[in-house]
Formats: C-alpha cells, sequence, structure tokens
C-alpha cells in the first residue's frame, strides 16, 4: 500500500489489494488543516508507516523522498494494474465510511461524482424542464389544490349537519336563556328600530320610610321597558338607588320623588309617569266563545277536542302592540331600571302598568321581608324572570298577562298569581330561615283563570326538611297543570276535588300512591300517611309526580 500526493495536494491511497484492517487504520487519519497547503507544492511523507498509523506528514523539498520511501516500505509492490487510488484524507462530512468486519469492503458515501449529480440536479430551472415533465407538476399541483378544497367543503357540510341534528334532537326545555348567565330576555323588545340609540341616563337616591318600606310605581302606559333588581354595593346605603336610562322621546317622561327633607311617612314612594295612552290591546274573554261560567264548586268537563292552550316558546319573538292610535302614533318609548336594594330595607312593592320584564341579577343578594310586584299589562311578552338571588319571607307576584319565569326561593308564604298567563318555576324552600331545629312551613300558592302551571318542587339537601303547604288554584276547570314534587322528599297526603290529574310515582315503577276515597276530599298518600306535608288542588286537569 502506497500513499501518493495528487495534484490539489490531497494525499491519496494507492490500493494494491491490502488488508481491511490496514486500509481502515490508514482511513481513519485525520490531519489538522494547517498541515498541508494545496496552492503550494507539498510533499507529505508519511512516517512510521510500519507501526499501522501515521504520525505526522511533514512537507520536504526533496520531492524525490516519496519514491525511496516507497521503495523502503513496500519492495514488494511492483504491479500497478491492480492499484486503486483513494482519498486518505477528507472533510468530516465527506469522511467515507466502511461497512465494518462482516462486508470487508469499503464504501465511499460521498464521492466527488455523486457531489457534481446533486449540484447539476439542484441546479436544474423551471426553464430546462421537459414540456411533459412541466404538465405532469402543473398536473399535481392542481390536483392537490382541488383536494384540500373539495376535503374543506366536505368538512363544513358535515359539521353544519352535526349541529343541525344536535339542535333538533335537544330536550323541548332547552332555551337561550337557559345560557343566559344573567338570565335575560334574548329579545330587547319595545324599540326594534332604534336597538342602538344611545339614551338619556338618569341617577336618583331614594330614602325609604320610617317603617323601612318602600314603594316604586311606573304609570301610564305608552312606553315599555325593564327593571333589573339587585343589591347596593354599599352595605350602609339607606337610600334605594336608581339608574334610569331613557331611550326614544325622554320629553314624555317624568320622574315624582319624595319631597326633600326628613322622613316622616312610614313608606315613601318613587312614580315614573309615562304617556297617558295605553297599549292598544283588550283583556281576552275568561272562557272561549259559547262557553257559560261553570257554577261554583262544581266541574264543568271540557269540550270534545279539547286540549291545553300553547304556549309560546319563551324565545320566540313577538310584535309589541302599536302605542297610540293610527291619526296620533306615539314614538318610541323604553326605559331601563336598575334599583339596588340596600340590606336595611324590610319590605318593597312594584306597582307597573306598563309592559315590563322584571329580571334579578344573580350576582346580588336581596333579603326582604315582604316583596309585592304587581304588573296589570296585559302585553304578552311581560315577565317576571325569577332568581334565588332573592330572599323574601312574604312574597306575591302577579300579572295579569305573560310569564313567571325561573327558579323562585320560597319562604313562609309565596304567592303566584296569573290571569292570562303562564307560570313556570323551579321552586326552593328558602333554607336561610334562623331556627335549625324547627325551620317551619314552606307555603307556595298558585293561581291562573286560563293559562298553564308548571311546577318543580325542589329541596336544598344541605338543610334540614321544611314542611310543604302547597295550594295550587285554577279559576276555570279547562286550567292545565304539572306539578313534580319527585324531587321534595314529599310524605303526607294530597287533596283534589277533580278527578282530571294522572297522579303517578316518578321514582320506583309499579308502585302507586295509596288511595284516600271517601276520606274528606283527601284522596291521595305518598310516603308516611301521617306526614306533614299536604297539597292542594282545586279544579283543572294536568298531572302530579310524587317521590
Amino acid at each position: 500500500m502506497i500513499i501518493r500526493l495528487e495534484a490539489n495536494g490531497q494525499p491519496c491511497l494507492d490500493d494494491d489489494g491490502s488488508s481491511f484492517e490496514e486500509k481502515a487504520s490508514l482511513l481513519d487519519i485525520a490531519l489538522p488543516e494547517q498541515s498541508y497547503h494545496p496552492e503550494q507544492p507539498i510533499n507529505p511523507v508519511l512516517r512510521n508507516i510500519d507501526t499501522g498509523y501515521a504520525t505526522s506528514i511533514s512537507t520536504d523539498s526533496d520531492t524525490q523522498s516519496i519514491a525511496a520511501t516507497s521503495q523502503t516500505i513496500h519492495p514488494t509492490i511492483t504491479s500497478s494494474s491492480t492499484r486503486r487510488r483513494l482519498p486518505l484524507f477528507t472533510r468530516p462530512f465527506s469522511r467515507p465510511r466502511y461497512t465494518g468486519p462482516i462486508l470487508g469492503e469499503l464504501s465511499i458515501e460521498d464521492s466527488p461524482s455523486s457531489k457534481a449529480k446533486r449540484t447539476k440536479l439542484l441546479a436544474l430551472s423551471w426553464s430546462e424542464l421537459s414540456k411533459s415533465r412541466k404538465l405532469v407538476a402543473t398536473w399535481f399541483i392542481l390536483t392537490l389544490a382541488l383536494c384540500v378544497l373539495v376535503a374543506l367543503v366536505v368538512w363544513s357540510a358535515v359539521r353544519q349537519s352535526i349541529r343541525r341534528v344536535l339542535f333538533q334532537n335537544m330536550s323541548s326545555e332547552w332555551s337561550l336563556e337557559s345560557m343566559n348567565i344573567y338570565n335575560q330576555p334574548v329579545e330587547m323588545f319595545g324599540c326594534p328600530n332604534q336597538p342602538n340609540q344611545r339614551g338619556s341616563n338618569f341617577l336618583f337616591f331614594v330614602p325609604y320610610g320610617k317603617q323601612a318600606a318602600h314603594t316604586f310605581a311606573i304609570e301610564g302606559g305608552g312606553a315599555v321597558g325593564q327593571v333589573t333588581l339587585t343589591s347596593s354595593p354599599d352595605p350602609t346605603a339607606e337610600e334605594i338607588a336608581y339608574d334610569i336610562v331613557v331611550t326614544g322621546s325622554a320629553s314624555g317622561i317624568s320622574f315624582n320623588t319624595p319631597p326633600a327633607g326628613q322622613v316622616t311617612d312610614s313608606s315613601t314612594t318613587f312614580i315614573v309617569a309615562t304617556p297617558a295612552t295605553p297599549m292598544s290591546m283588550s283583556p281576552p274573554p275568561p272562557f272561549a266563545s259559547g262557553m257559560p261560567p261553570p257554577p261554583p264548586h262544581s266541574f264543568t268537563p271540557p269540550p270534545p277536542g279539547f286540549s291545553p292552550m300553547p304556549s309560546p316558546p319563551l324565545g320566540s319573538p313577538m310584535p309589541l302592540p302599536p302605542l297610540g292610535s293610527q291619526s296620533q302614533p306615539m314614538p318610541c318609548l323604553r326605559y331601563d331600571v336598575t334599583m339596588y336594594i340596600p340590606r336595611t330595607l324590610k319590605t318593597l312593592s312594584l306597582n307597573i302598568s306598563t309592559p315590563t320584564q322584571i329580571t334579578f341579577s344573580p350576582q346580588g343578594h336581596i333579603e326582604l321581608d315582604s316583596l309585592i310586584i304587581n304588573l296589570s299589562s296585559l302585553h304578552p311578552r311581560t315577565r317576571i324572570e325569577a332568581s334565588e338571588s332573592l330572599h323574601a319571607t312574604n312574597m306575591e307576584l302577579s300579572i295579569n298577562g305573560g310569564i313567571v319565569h325561573g327558579s323562585l326561593s320560597i319562604g313562609d308564604s309565596s304567592t303566584v298569581t296569573s290571569i292570562f298567563g303562564q307560570i313556570m318555576l323551579n321552586v326552593i324552600p328558602d333554607s336561610s330561615t334562623p331556627d335549625l331545629t324547627h325551620p317551619g312551613t314552606a307555603k307556595l300558592n298558585t293561581t291562573t283563570q286560563r293559562g298553564q302551571v308548571t311546577v318543580m318542587y325542589l329541596r336544598n339537601q344541605a338543610y334540614r326538611k321544611r314542611k310543604i303547604e302547597s295550594y295550587h288554584n285554577f279559576r276555570t276547570p279547562i286550567g292545565f297543570g304539572r306539578f313534580d314534587y319527585s324531587s321534595s322528599s314529599f310524605a303526607g297526603q294530597l287533596y283534589s276535588n277533580t278527578s282530571h290529574y294522572n297522579v303517578s310515582n316518578a321514582a320506583f315503577e309499579g308502585l302507586t300512591p295509596t288511595k284516600l276515597d271517601g276520606q274528606d276530599g283527601w284522596t291521595t298518600a305518598w310516603g308516611n300517611k301521617t306526614g306533614d306535608d299536604r297539597i292542594y288542588i282545586t279544579s283543572g286537569m294536568g298531572q302530579v309526580l310524587l317521590p
């Protein structure tokens, strides 16, 4: 084996069939770059070859020393036909690698010819490609883009179809109101043509009376709006703060506050006067055409084909009847009132004759001894949105039309009346009573004339159970009610003067409540027959679910 110097100054190995181990020991030699200079004539001399590796290479001006050294080390090498020249020293990234003792052959991975081929391939430009290759490349790119576009369209259609199926199969009790953290109505009725109009702001601070009582009234009928009740942020406040925004013609509304000075009356009153033109609506007849009122304490069977009055969905849009007359139309007038209730207020009354929606902030905490809300408008969008943030020992909620909806915390006495509207409530006994040993009786009274009543009675399992005393009254025999007491732990008796109710058990199939025929109107018992819970149902028809 002989080491020779190429013309560019790179030492090479003449392969004459030497052993694999000798080749590997020589090819693994890595010299520093300053050991040779290709731009100058270099005569490298390999020394100590007989030890199996090269220790140094030095440059010598005597060019004949190479041949002499070669003849001295390898005197038996005479044939050049079997010799191959292999680069002895290469850069780290192009160092030749061998396969190992298993194959026993050298493998040059990065030869100058392969470098040239790669450089030539990389140097090819679009203009140098043939026409057929250009067409193939163009077809491939267009096909790939079309596949991506089709995939996006299919995914969009599938996602819309999945959403449509989910919404169609969703429970009918689901509504947008249940997804709203503030339990506010969806639409802002009253001024559909001016929903983004900036209104006029008013701020009032009204003291309450000597008996910690206050009354808020909205009179007239020529405006619509919303009233929100929340707790005062000032724990020491002794005044009710009113933040009012009027949209539309602010000149058509006036505010009558209590006289300034020391309060001498037991209660104070704050009146908001709106235009006197009432809503152009007449109350619906109390009974269907041709049906005389039934005699007292008697049951009149419903006409053939009768079905309970359908109720519109809570989120369905309903146009507001026009204000005024065609000759003298009234401008749109809307109010938004926020009442901040102080902790020291005990009695609060709201008397509103305009179409209004009453809401309670879920982040507030209102505690009252007595609360009375009376909405006399017959507008179908009149609404009371109850909330568990309200706690009143005695409560009266009354509407002529519209709906009472939400979660209601009932105290010692809670009365809900809807003449021509609906009642849809989840009720739960108030557990804030100070007497934990004997929490007392939670009384609930619902009354309707021709509307529907849906009540689900719940219980707070963290506190002792309060006695149940519920009255569900229908002023006509065609009233429809659904009363679910399956989660109330009811144990007692049910009174009903009509047999048009399906009384069933909701928890265990095959078990039915005990019949108490002929015992002074007490028709059904469930749980402990001698329990203290009582349910009274007068007239109407529907369903009662017991635990």
